[in-house]
């Protein structure tokens, strides 16, 4: 009798419970291995980012940081989901990435234009709103109408108005001018950021407008504007007391250094200083990269 229970005690552990718990165990392991390794991948990539960002200082000719930054797959595979993760701690999302807002205008780094962040809402005909545009003040001046592919290039579908809203608050859902000639001496090209698409409209119809100006002012800008060192200063206010003095201290030297041999090396400095709070800078390092490259290429060698 003991010798049957024995072989029935025997065959079940051979053929149910203990199988079956030790496959549990071993597939648990594996799961916690897979995470073990994306969570590494995903602190290496933030490594990575970092590195990237320093490395492009002493390459000025190569592609800058914030556009290789824009090349993006979405295959799942746990490089790719590690690498996404580190872009969003850096909080460079898809708009954060592309848009750099600044003293009232927007630089869009995808197309090399800068505009004018808010408007109003009067209306004008195409003759105003020209004159409009060239006599706008804001930011040092240099404003236009902006042709038809231009303005198109904001529209932001899914959203409403269609254009991207943390950007652009309170833009109107209405109708802009453009500077394209649709009918010569008769319509121009207008946009709706109602229906996100273009039309025409005639000389003498009442529309809204945004103006745009080719390039973007780096750094502080002559015109006295909130630039890149004065958004730094303003992103030490998340740090600690002891951390925003060290801060303040690397940002003022690297600011007096702009255009100098000795700004790599305030740079450097302040990037060994950025890495430890990547979350708080992360999106102005790629225009820091970009004027440390035009610092060099003015005789910061």
């Amino acid at each position: 009798m003991f010798r049957l229970f024995n072989q029935i005690g025997a065959m079940v552990l051979h053929n149910g419970v203990v199988p079956a718990t030790k496959r549990a165990i071993a597939e648990a392991e594996r799961a916690e291995e897979a995470q073990r390794a994306q969570q590494e991948l995903a602190v290496a990539a933030v490594v990575g980012l970092v590195g990237a960002l320093v490395d492009s200082a002493f390459k000025p000719s190569a592609p800058s940081i914030a556009v290789r930054l824009g090349s993006r797959q979405s295959d799942g595979s746990a490089s790719t989901v590690a690498t996404n993760h580190a872009q969003n701690i850096a909080a460079i999302s898809d708009a954060s990435w592309r848009y750099e807002i600044r003293n009232g205008t927007v630089y869009d780094r995808q197309t090399d234009l800068t505009w004018q962040q808010h408007v109003g809402s009067d209306s004008h005909d195409w003759s105003s709103a020209k004159a409009y545009s060239r006599a706008l003040e804001l930011d040092g001046g240099g404003w236009r109408l902006p042709e038809k592919e231009e303005l198109l290039s904001l529209i932001a579908a899914g959203s409403q108005p269609t254009i991207d809203p943390a950007t652009f608050p309170g833009a109107p859902a209405a109708w802009y001018w453009t500077a394209t000639p649709h009918t010569p001496d008769v319509s121009v090209w207008v946009v709706s950021f109602a229906f996100g698409r273009g039309d025409f409209g005639t000389l003498s119809g009442r529309n809204l407008l945004r103006c745009v100006r080719s390039g973007r002012v780096t750094a502080n800008s002559s015109a006295g504007g909130t630039g890149l060192f004065d958004q730094l200063r303003a992103a030490t206010q998340q740090l600690s007391v002891a951390d925003q003095a060290a801060g303040l201290v690397r940002i003022a030297e690297m600011e007096g250094a702009v255009g100098q041999q000795a700004f790599k090396d305030r740079y450097l400095d302040f990037m060994s200083f950025a890495a430890r709070h990547i979350t708080t800078f992360g999106p102005m390092l790629p225009s820091l990269t970009e004027l440390l490259a035009g610092s060099s290429a003015t005789g910061g060698q």
